[in-house]
């Protein structure tokens, strides 16, 4: 017998889903018309908002070269939102982040807020700390 899932559960599958690149498990949980939202992200990123599963996975398929790695460090619920707090990670070529040199490390924080409506994602808005990452880059080679 499967387990019914609750809404921070599946906002969690989900989360995890996009940073693992498994889009076949994202689309299985977000709907089709989801609105990806992340006003923290410098305007040159063009992810500001995006509608429909699509154009939110198209935001994640183009930062795969970074390598990131997802920890989802707290969470609860409120008044029907799912908040993620998390961490990022990885390594990457320096190119990837429009920069020079060989590789570089990075790690930054932020959260995440999921509405999960009868079991499925239907609005993803990120919180990101993007100076937090940029002032994080090491150089590795």
């Amino acid at each position: 017998m499967n387990k019914v899932e609750n809404n921070e559960e599946i906002a969690k599958r989900y989360y995890q889903a996009l940073y693992a690149l498994d889009f076949k498990t994202v689309r299985e949980i977000a709907s089709p018309d989801i609105l990806f939202e992340d006003p923290t992200a410098p305007p040159e990123y063009d992810v500001a908002r995006k509608n429909g599963i699509d154009a939110t996975l198209d935001v994640y398929q183009s930062s795969a070269a970074l390598n990131a790695k997802l920890k989802i460090t707290d969470s609860f619920v409120s008044n029907g939102q799912v908040v993620l707090y998390v961490e990022i990670s990885g390594t990457t070529a320096a190119e990837n982040l429009g920069l020079e040199g060989g590789k570089i490390s990075y790690n930054f924080k932020g959260f995440s807020v999921i509405q999960v409506v009868d079991g499925s994602v239907i609005h993803h808005t990120d919180y990101l700390d993007y100076s937090g990452m940029v002032d994080s880059f090491k150089s590795i080679i």
